[in-house]
């Protein structure tokens, strides 16, 4: 894509090698436990650990980086990612579910520092080229998220960011949609920390 900075192209590559192993447990896995769980009734346990591994990470990640900054955490998280997949294929090749389990939540962890590559690409770029820079690494979808108010508790929430094409939007957009809240949230500072990619 014309216009794209050069920064925005190795942070779109990144994500896409970072956040490579989610789907491909998920299609894996369950394929991959059929042959080597103890019973078959455990046999998608690595996908259910790989969320597990998502949802236990996603706070932890967001401290770390507030403390030490994006670069040496991405860094850190692609190098734990690596010693994820060389240990899902060291149980591969020893048949052992176990090891392959827990390098399924290794693999997990790793995907919350994945989610913060979003950000890097908006403050990598001017302010006008924000919303593009977003949408070109992401390209829109509906995600799991933790969001705060005001600095307040961390709450679930589901969020879009997309175009709105229906109503005639151009301009990327993220929604946050909270589960039972009643207050009023405009002019308040908004935290938000996306887990998972739902669609």
């Amino acid at each position: 894509m014309r216009g794209v900075p050069a920064i925005v192209w190795r942070l779109t590559a990144a994500y896409i090698l970072m956040m490579a192993g989610t789907p491909m447990m998920v299609l894996l896995a369950g394929i991959i436990g059929t042959d080597i769980a103890p019973s078959p009734g455990v046999a998608t346990l690595p996908i259910a650990l790989v969320v597990v591994g998502v949802a236990a990470s996603t706070l932890p990640t967001g401290r770390l980086l507030d403390r030490f900054g994006r670069r040496p955490v991405f860094l850190a998280y692609g190098l734990i990612a690596i010693a994820g997949a060389l240990l899902a294929m060291h149980g591969l090749n020893r048949g052992s579910f176990t090891i392959f389990c827990f390098a399924a939540v290794v693999m997990g962890w790793t995907g919350a520092a994945g989610h913060q590559y979003r950000f890097a690409a908006l403050e990598s770029v001017p302010i006008e080229q924000a919303p593009r820079a977003t949408s070109f690494l992401l390209l829109g979808g509906v995600f799991s998220a933790f969001a705060r108010i005001a600095g307040g508790p961390w709450l679930p929430v589901v969020t879009n960011l997309g175009r709105r094409p229906a109503v005639g939007g151009r301009e990327p957009l993220l929604e946050v949609h909270f589960f039972d809240l009643e207050q009023d949230l405009y002019g308040q500072r908004l935290e938000v920390q996306f887990v998972a990619k739902l669609r």
